[in-house]
């Protein structure tokens, strides 16, 4: 399994570096525009549309649950800037 998801984990290790890195809230607005990219970059895009109007996208479960830890993470980081 490590071999077939060797990208996604080095992505998800750059996109902790890249929240734990954020200083003030503005940097982590850029961290936010990354994990959403993360999420993109390793899921499938469908034709189908969403009520909002942006399209659908399909990810495995691997990518799914990282992607939440990480936005778990960013809502941390968030909360402890805001201090």
């Amino acid at each position: 399994m490590r071999k077939k998801y060797k990208g996604v984990i080095s992505g998800y290790r750059k996109a902790i570096k890249v929240i734990e890195s954020c200083r003030d809230l503005d940097q982590l607005k850029g961290a936010n525009n990354y994990i959403n990219n993360f999420l993109y970059q390793y899921s499938d895009k469908t034709k189908e549309t969403s009520p909002a109007g942006g399209f659908l996208i399909k990810s495995e479960e691997f990518v799914s649950s990282a992607y939440q830890r990480l936005r778990s993470k960013y809502r941390e980081r968030k909360e402890m800037l805001s201090l």
